[in-house]
């Protein structure tokens, strides 16, 4: 008669753990059907190099930032915006970009979150990706940003 290993019952909970959590994962183009679209970056499609989900507009919920370099189909350094998508609680997402951060674009490879003013909310720092210029996004308490 085969013994069991004294690891089975850690692996046999391991499985479970494991299934049924990729059982319940979804990806961002479940939760944002629209953002890998090339309308978010003026219709011409983004190089997107990094993403920040957190609570922009202080409403509890956690929203999306979209951090982008490049024209990704033309291979330029041209400009492209930081997209930002507000979650509405209902796991529903708006393209809230233009009103929250203007007309900016920029070459970002990354960006950093967080309260860099003290007043309790989230603020946005986005390096430039090719040594242009940085820009640090001041968080106005309702989502919408000033550089």
């Amino acid at each position: 008669m085969r013994t069991l290993s004294r690891f089975s019952p850690v692996l046999a909970g391991l499985s479970v753990l494991f299934f049924a959590t990729t059982s319940h994962a979804q990806s961002v183009a479940d939760l944002v059907p629209d953002a890998l679209d090339p309308q978010a970056c003026g219709g011409q499609g983004c190089w997107t190099n990094h993403l920040r989900v957190t609570d922009l507009d202080g409403d509890g919920d956690l929203d999306i930032l979209l951090v982008n370099y490049a024209d990704f189909f033309g291979g330029g350094d041209d400009a492209e915006p930081l997209v930002i998508y507000e979650n509405d609680g209902n796991a529903g997402f708006t393209n809230v970009s233009a009103t929250a951060l203007g007309n900016h674009a920029g070459t970002h490879r990354m960006a950093a979150v967080g309260d860099v003013d003290g007043d309790g909310d989230v603020d946005i720092y986005a390096p430039s990706g090719n040594g242009g210029q940085h820009f640090l996004f001041i968080n106005g308490g309702n989502g919408a940003f000033t550089d």
